[in-house]
C-alpha cells in the first residue's frame, strides 16, 4: 500500500468530524496489518482489484499470472480478511 499511497482513497470524508475520521483511519490501518499478513502476491491482487479498481486483464498482467490464479489469490485474500475484520464488522 505504501507504493501507492498518493492513490489511496481519502480517508477523511469532508462530512465527517472527528470521530468517524479516527475510526476510518483505524480501520485502514487494520486492514494495511492483515494485508500485511497475507502473501505479497495475494495482498497485491486484492489491492489491485478492490481497492484500485484495475480490471482482471491488467492485474493478471502487472502480477504475471493467469486470470484464474489471480481470482484465486483474490478469493483467498478475501476470505481471510473476512475472518480477521468479523469481530469488527459485527460490532
Amino acid at each position: 500500500l505504501d507504493a501507492h499511497e498518493e492513490e489511496a482513497p481519502e480517508m477523511a470524508s469532508p462530512d465527517a468530524g472527528p470521530a468517524q475520521d479516527f475510526e476510518r483511519a483505524r480501520m485502514w490501518e487494520k486492514l494495511e496489518g492483515q494485508l500485511a499478513r497475507l502473501p505479497e502476491r495475494a495482498a497485491r491482487a486484492f489491492v489491485l482489484t478492490e481497492l484500485e479498481g484495475r480490471d482482471a486483464a491488467e492485474a493478471s498482467r502487472i502480477l504475471g499470472v493467469t486470470p484464474n490464479n489471480l481470482w484465486g489469490m483474490v478469493r483467498r485474500a478475501k476470505k481471510s480478511l473476512q475472518e480477521s475484520f468479523g469481530p469488527v464488522l459485527a460490532a
